[in-house]
């Protein structure tokens, strides 16, 4: 088989960064983890105080401040924009592939290995789903990636100088990582690094070392930590039991699920490329010269090690969200991209082309059957008004089958690759706009919203139950809303003294449209309204904006 085209892996590269840009830009925040997270940066910007998270002007301390900072960073620079919350996971997911280049290049697999994991990495299919959302996950996997492949480059360098560096620079990005998402960022480097110490025979290196990645997280974590702890004495114990010990534990877990819940997770967020997995275990198989075997040999060793042990840190946890193993993507990619290449280069081309037809087949059946089957449903995912939306998605489906069927047809390897990389392009670009009307109606309030917000007043007071606080505060700019009903995520910032007033239940908005001056308005923002209850505050609104699952009432004094 031709081995190289250099044009083949930027078309891949520059078609998969369309892919994220797109939709970051134009795709509404979802609810209700992006406008929560971007609300949380934007009051750290509008008030100046960067040591105290909060979340509608009360204490939130789910998470360190890590996220918030780079959401706030770009916040200060291009607004509160959707492209601002979602610029740090995109950013972060091309800077682990770019690690994933480097780490190939350095361990003796290659440059083309790591260049082709990137792009595994960057079009599988669970990390595009997170990457273009404004969440934390994306950020925690690279800096995961930097603390574990560190932890390598220092376990297998001979040159003491390089070696130390390495170690340093572990605990640094293993401190950044604490900042992300707390102690989960010594978790699982801890599994994964007493497994590869163990086999690779350098506990006695590490305690020489110790100090090094220790002093280094002390760096970067202990300013905040102090700061945190001196203006807010309860947070590391609410952060330590409550978002720790007890949803690890179970008790308290929000999403509890069964032990092998994660293989299927990882088996379909790895897809389209887990149907190469048959390539991918011919091409490992497969041996070179004796002296770069070996190295090829240990970090291979060491991907699997990061995979399997990961696996089973976040298997043993009762509470369970997909979105928590994506920091095993990246040994993954780099193992498929490196077993798949190899594999074709050495002429082994049978399963890959057998994976890629059937990505064809399937995907132009479902370009033809979609339209049909939408049309004859009761309850269709896309309505008759989005017709422009389902023609898009069809269009989608027809171009991945096109480029599945290019990769199978392909004699130049590294065409093979990239269309078969390039295939889910058309759907990611689709997901800005192309989205089904259950899920705008239940996770996107942007419509009643803008509807509602120029008839806010600075004036006016706004109520919300905590399903909308996120999209109100962060639509409204202000974080002065009182909680209605069932404080949820709020119940313990709402829980002190100096914010215990702004929980509300129908009494206290009663008592809220009693006080009204003339010409001031409550505000009520509500979703999941129940009609039943129509007449709970004991007065009509004098406007009402709907949309899908969600309501926005207006009570003005004369």
């Amino acid at each position: 088989m031709v081995r190289r085209s250099h044009k083949a892996w930027a078309f891949a590269a520059a078609l998969l960064l369309a892919g994220y840009f797109v939709p970051i830009c134009f795709r509404p925040l979802f609810i209700p983890d992006e406008p929560r997270y971007g609300e949380l940066a934007r009051e750290m910007v509008a008030s100046g105080d960067w040591i105290v998270p909060r979340l509608d002007g009360v204490r939130y301390f789910e998470k360190p401040p890590l996220l918030y900072w780079a959401t706030g960073a770009a916040i200060s620079v291009f607004g509160t924009t959707a492209f601002a919350v979602r610029l740090t996971g995109a950013l972060s997911v091309a800077l682990v592939g770019w690690l994933l280049v480097r780490a190939a290049r350095r361990a003796g697999i290659g440059r083309d290995a790591g260049a082709w994991g990137a792009l595994v990495w960057a079009g599988s299919l669970l990390v595009f789903a997170i990457g273009s959302l404004g969440v934390i996950d994306s950020l925690l996997s690279l800096l995961l990636a930097a603390t574990l492949l560190a932890l390598y480059e220092w376990c297998t360098c001979e040159d003491r100088r390089r070696a130390r560096r390495a170690l340093f620079a572990c605990g640094a990005a293993a401190g950044l990582a604490f900042l992300a998402k707390g102690f989960l960022a010594f978790a699982v480097p801890g599994v994964v690094a007493v497994v590869l110490l163990t086999v690779e025979r350098r506990w006695s290196r590490l305690w020489r070392d110790i100090w090094l990645p220790l002093g280094a997280i002390a760096l970067v974590v202990a300013p905040w930590s102090i700061a945190i702890a001196l203006r807010e004495p309860d947070f590391w114990r609410y952060f330590f039991f409550e978002e720790h010990i007890k949803r690890f534990a179970g008790e308290g877990a929000h999403h509890a699920e069964p032990f092998w819940f994660y293989v299927p997770v990882l088996l379909g967020g790895l897809f389209p490329w887990s149907l190469l997995i048959p390539t991918t275990a011919v091409g490992l198989s497969l041996t070179r010269g004796a002296e770069r075997g070996a190295s090829e040999r240990s970090f291979l060793r060491f991907l699997v090690i990061w995979v399997l042990a990961g696996l089973a840190f976040f298997s043993a946890s009762r509470g369970k969200l997909p979105t928590y193993v994506l920091p095993l993507v990246p040994p993954l990619a780099l193992l498929v991209a490196t077993g798949t290449s190899r594999a074709l280069a050495l002429g082994r081309r049978k399963a890959f082309d057998r994976g890629a037809l059937l990505i064809a087949l399937v995907m132009g059946l479902c370009a033809v059957a979609f339209p049909i089957v939408n049309g004859r449903l009761s309850k269709p995912p896309f309505r008759a008004e989005q017709g422009w939306e389902l023609a898009a998605l069809t269009v989608a489906l027809a171009f991945w089958s096109f480029t599945a069927f290019k990769a199978a047809r392909s004699a130049v390897l590294d065409w093979k690759l990239a269309w078969f990389a390039v295939g889910p392009v058309g759907l990611m670009v689709a997901s800005s706009f192309a989205l089904p009307a259950r899920t705008i109606e239940k996770k996107l309030p942007g419509a009643v919203l803008a509807e509602a917000t120029p008839f806010v007043q600075a004036a006016d007071v706004v109520v919300t139950d905590t399903n909308m606080v996120h999209a109100v505060t962060w639509t409204l700019r202000r974080a002065d809303a009182f909680a209605l009903g069932s404080q949820s995520e709020l119940t313990y910032g709402l829980g002190y003294p100096d914010a215990a007033h702004r929980a509300l239940d129908a009494d206290g908005v009663r008592a809220l449209l009693e006080a009204r001056t003339p010409g001031q308005a409550v505000f009520v923002f509500r979703k999941l309204y129940d009609p039943a209850v129509a007449g709970e505050f004991g007065a009509a609104p004098t406007r009402e904006w709907a949309a899908g699952m969600f309501l926005v009432q207006e009570f003005r004094a004369p």
